[in-house]
């Protein structure tokens, strides 16, 4: 049933599925989801006792069994972000950046091993991997995983500087991800050429993430529609959406293996009590009649989310119904963070006068912040970005350009 979910063929004949059309195989995707020679799928089956790897080219269908199990995978990943997560109750900035340093590159090299090495001779020459992770993979930005450890040598003047020298993946290749390997066989979709349009008008932003929605009224005009968190009710927020292809979403998320319990959630103060209400994966889906772009720049997951393999995949099939796509953080940054990276990334899609897809403009983006080295206000030290933790943290998922 799991490898059936996967859209693995096992033979069975469709009356005896439970499924209501037959599921989407990796013949199929090898047909309908790979656009060129330049671009290899990846789609991971990650069960309780073992771990497939099914490499899709245009040439090969190769089944690689992985050294890794569900259990080990989840311990390693949680030990990777755990220094990232815990910034969420750090307020001192000294403990903050400590906290930061911890994080161990050493795992991040471990679970490339485990994860794309076995693949090497399948993807070499490839331009964008197409991953479709499973389980707690879907919070493993994999652009941060290390080929090569580098001296890791401290600079006293630049802070995190001993992160810069180590290789990561995205200095390779250009990652788009997706719940299933059939999201990447949508037509459709927001193509790069709409954002060199006239955008005036084109924005709904909930919420107000750093000041984040003030930066993108230079991008998307004046008319851009803003709701302060304060403002923004679930009721007009499903109104409003309809209207509008671009949506930028500074709500908190909330992730639960059952589907009508995942979503984004809405505050509404009334009578001096603060009420929640709950978007959910089924009605936020609907919201996708049309394709839309949506952002979600201030994920706050739930702390038992790894345990709920499927809510994430909810969560991400409900953003890119209809051939919409979606960029969202797999942890939650800072607000200055935030606002540089998304800056960067919609500077750079209204200024591009390439034939590159969205998914390119945002390898671009992670790879302009890592080379960043920033001031940083009165003080003597300057602060690199190449810590993952600057540049990671976003994702594309779904389709974002057809040609």
């Amino acid at each position: 049933r799991e490898l059936l979910r996967m859209g693995v063929p096992l033979g069975q004949k469709k009356e005896q599925s439970n499924f209501p059309e037959k599921p989407f195989s990796i013949y199929d995707a090898q047909k309908l989801s790979l656009k060129g020679s330049d671009e290899v799928l990846l789609k991971y089956c990650v069960l309780k006792d073992m771990t497939y790897l099914f490499v899709v080219s245009k040439k090969n269908i190769v089944t690689i069994k992985i050294n890794l199990v569900g259990d080990d995978l989840e311990d390693m990943i949680v030990s990777l972000r755990d220094p990232i997560d815990k910034l969420q109750n750090i307020t001192d900035t000294s403990a903050f950046y400590k906290s930061l340093e911890e994080v161990d590159l050493n795992v991040a090299n471990t679970l490339y091993n485990s994860l794309i090495e076995p693949a090497r001779e399948y993807i070499k020459g490839a331009r964008v991997l197409l991953i479709v992770p499973s389980g707690v993979l879907s919070y493993l930005p994999f652009e941060m995983l290390v080929e090569k450890v580098g001296e890791r040598k401290k600079n006293t003047d630049v802070i995190f500087a001993e992160f810069s020298d180590s290789t990561y993946l995205t200095e390779e290749f250009s990652v788009n991800y997706a719940a299933s390997a059939k999201k990447f066989s949508k037509k459709g979709g927001i193509s790069l050429s709409q954002f060199k349009h006239d955008l005036s008008g084109k924005l709904l932003s909930i919420g107000d993430y750093g000041g984040l929605a003030k930066d993108l009224v230079t991008v998307f005009g004046k008319d851009t529609k803003i709701l302060k968190e304060a403002e923004a009710t679930k009721a007009g927020f499903k109104e409003l959406a309809q209207k509008f292809p671009f949506v930028n979403i500074s709500l908190p998320v909330w992730i639960d293996d059952d589907i009508s319990r995942t979503g984004i959630i809405f505050s509404e103060q009334k009578n001096n009590r603060i009420l929640s209400e709950l978007l959910n994966a089924y009605e936020l889906y609907s919201l996708n009649s049309d394709p839309k772009f949506f952002v979600l720049d201030n994920c706050e997951y739930n702390l038992s989310s790894y345990k709920k393999d499927n809510g994430i995949e909810y969560l991400l099939n409900s953003l890119t119904g209809s051939g919409s796509s979606a960029v969202l953080n797999l942890w939650r940054l800072d607000e200055k963070t935030a606002g540089d990276f998304l800056k960067e990334f919609f500077s750079l899609l209204t200024e591009t006068t390439s034939t590159s897809d969205v998914v390119d403009v945002m390898s671009l983006t992670k790879i302009k912040l890592k080379q960043a080295v920033k001031e940083l206000g009165s003080s003597p030290h300057k602060i690199s970005y190449s810590h993952p933790y600057f540049w990671a943290s976003f994702v594309l998922e779904g389709r974002s350009y057809h040609q």
